[in-house]
C-alpha cells in the first residue's frame, strides 16, 4: 500500500473533512431553500411530533381512513421522540419557524450516516474508493433533501449505516452470542426509525452469519450461526416488537400501507390477488417502470429538474452506473485484478471488506425488490420513490465505486472523483435554481 492509501484518523483526513463540510453547506441551503411544510409528507411528520409533545401519545388511523391530528400514522416513534425536545424549546420562540431548527438533526444523522459509510469502504484500504463511494451518496441532491427537512428518512439511513457498520467494522470476526444480542438490538432500533430498516437490517445480517459461517451450506450447518439468529430475533423483538403488535392489533398488519393506488392499466386485478396482477400483460412493463422511475427519482426529486434536462441527466447518470457494472463484471470475469488492486491491507479477499460489500449490497438488493413491489401490488405512488432506497445505499455506491476502480485503477480514481464532484455539485445548482425561481413561486403562498 502506497502512504497516501494508508488509513488515518478521521480528524487528519482531509479528503473526507471537505466532503463533509460541502456535504454540511448543501443540507443548510436545502434547509433553508425548501419552504416550510414542503419537504415529502413534512406537514405530517411535524404533526407526529406535535403529538407527541402535546398530547402523548401515538398517531393512529380513524375509522373514515383519514389521520388523526393529520400525523403520520405510518412510521414508528423513535426518530419523533428525539425532534421532541428540539421542538419543546424552540417553538415558544420562533413559532412555525422552529422547523428550521427540528431540521438541524436530520442534518445531523445524514452527516454521521457519511463518516460510518466511508470507514466501511475504508475496508478496501483506498481512501480514494472510501471518498468516492462516500461522495456518491453525499452529493445527491436527495441526500441533502433528507438532510435539510423533517423526515424520518435521516434517521432510517443512520440506522442502517450503523449497522452496516457494526457487521463490517466492529464485529467482522466476532460469533458471539453476546454481540449477535447487541446487533439485534441495533437492528430492533433501526425498525423504530422505519420498517424498511427491518429487511434491509435483516438482509444485511443474514449476510453476515452466511459469511462468517463459510457459506450457505455451512452456515445451515452449524448450530452457533441458528443460536446467534435466534439470539438476533430475540433482542430485536425486545425492542421493536410491541409497536409492531400494537400496529397488527389496530389495522391487521405491521405497516399500514395504504393500498389500492396501483396502475390503471391493472385494472381490478390488485383487488383480486398477487397472482392476478402477475398475469396481466402490462405487468412486465410496469415493473420495468418502476425500477426505472426508482432510479431517476433516487437522485433528486423528479420536479426540481426543469423537463427538458431531465433525459439527458438520467441517460448520464445511468451511463455512470452501468459502467460501474461494467468494473465488476470485468473484475470477477475478465482480466487479473490490477497490481494496487492485490497490494491493499485491506484487500477485497479481506472478510472485513467482503462482509462490507456484501452486507450493504444485500440490504440494496432486497429494498428494491420490495420498493417495486410495492409500487405495483399496493401503491405506484413508490415507482418515483426513490428516497426510500436512501438508507441502503451506501451498498450500490460501493459496488458502483469498486467498478470503477476495477477499469481505471486506483490512480484513476482521482479523476472520477474530481468529475463527480463537478457533476453532482452542477446537478444540486440545477435543483436549487428549479426550487427558488420556478417551484417555491408556483406552489408556496
Amino acid at each position: 500500500m502506497t502512504r497516501t492509501d494508508a488509513p488515518l484518523p478521521l480528524r487528519r483526513d482531509r479528503g473526507l473533512i471537505v466532503l463533509l463540510a460541502v456535504c454540511a453547506l448543501l443540507a443548510l441551503i436545502y434547509n433553508f431553500t425548501v419552504a416550510i411544510g414542503y419537504g415529502p409528507d413534512e406537514p405530517r411528520h411535524m404533526n407526529y411530533v406535535k403529538l407527541l409533545l402535546d398530547e402523548h401519545t401515538f398517531p393512529r388511523l380513524l375509522p373514515d381512513g383519514t389521520e388523526y391530528k393529520g400525523a403520520h400514522s405510518l412510521h414508528p416513534p423513535l426518530y419523533y421522540a428525539f425532534l421532541v425536545p428540539f421542538y419543546a424549546i424552540t417553538r415558544p420562540f420562533l413559532g412555525e419557524n422552529a422547523w428550521h431548527i427540528t431540521r438541524f438533526l436530520s442534518s445531523g444523522l445524514c452527516l454521521a450516516s457519511l463518516v460510518l459509510l466511508y470507514q466501511v469502504a475504508s475496508r478496501f484500504g483506498s481512501r480514494r474508493l472510501a471518498l468516492l463511494a462516500t461522495a456518491q451518496v453525499g452529493l445527491l441532491p436527495m441526500w441533502g433533501m433528507i438532510a435539510g427537512v423533517v423526515n424520518n428518512d435521516s434517521a432510517s439511513l443512520f440506522a442502517q449505516s450503523l449497522l452496516v457498520w457494526l457487521l463490517a467494522v466492529r464485529f467482522p470476526r466476532d460469533k458471539t452470542i453476546r454481540v449477535a444480542a447487541l446487533l439485534g438490538i441495533a437492528m430492533g432500533l433501526g425498525a423504530l426509525c422505519k420498517a424498511t430498516n427491518i429487511i434491509c437490517g435483516g438482509m444485511a445480517f443474514v449476510v453476515y452469519l452466511v459469511l462468517q459461517g463459510g457459506g450457505v451450506v455451512a452456515a445451515l450447518r452449524d448450530r452457533l450461526s441458528w443460536a446467534r439468529l435466534g439470539a438476533a430475533l430475540g433482542a430485536a423483538l425486545l425492542v421493536c416488537g410491541a409497536w409492531y403488535a400494537r400496529s397488527f392489533l389496530l389495522y391487521g398488519q405491521l405497516t399500514p400501507i395504504e393500498a389500492g393506488y396501483t396502475h390503471p392499466a391493472l385494472g381490478k386485478a390488485p383487488q383480486i390477488g398477487a397472482f392476478a396482477v402477475m398475469m396481466q400483460d402490462a405487468f412486465f412493463p410496469l415493473l420495468l417502470a418502476a425500477l426505472w422511475g426508482s432510479f431517476y427519482s433516487l437522485w433528486t426529486q423528479k420536479d426540481w429538474i426543469p423537463e427538458a434536462l431531465r433525459s439527458p441527466i438520467y441517460i448520464g447518470l445511468a451511463a455512470y452506473s452501468l459502467v460501474g457494472v461494467a468494473g465488476n463484471l470485468r473484475s470477477r470475469f475478465g482480466a487479473a485484478k490490477a497490481p494496487e488492486m492485490e497490494t491493499t491491507a485491506v484487500g477485497e479477499d479481506n472478510l472485513s471488506a467482503r462482509l462490507a460489500l456484501a452486507c450493504s449490497l444485500g440490504a440494496f438488493f432486497i429494498n428494491v425488490v420490495v420498493c417495486a413491489a410495492i409500487a405495483v401490488f399496493k401503491h405506484w405512488g413508490w415507482a418515483e420513490g426513490g428516497r426510500y432506497l436512501l438508507p441502503s445505499l451506501g451498498g450500490a455506491s460501493l459496488w458502483a465505486t469498486c467498478g470503477w476502480r476495477a477499469l481505471v485503477g486506483e490512480q484513476g480514481l482521482r479523476f472520477v472523483i474530481v468529475g463527480w464532484y463537478v457533476a453532482l455539485i452542477a446537478l444540486n445548482g440545477i435543483a436549487l435554481y428549479w426550487l427558488i425561481t420556478f417551484l417555491n413561486p408556483t406552489y408556496v403562498k
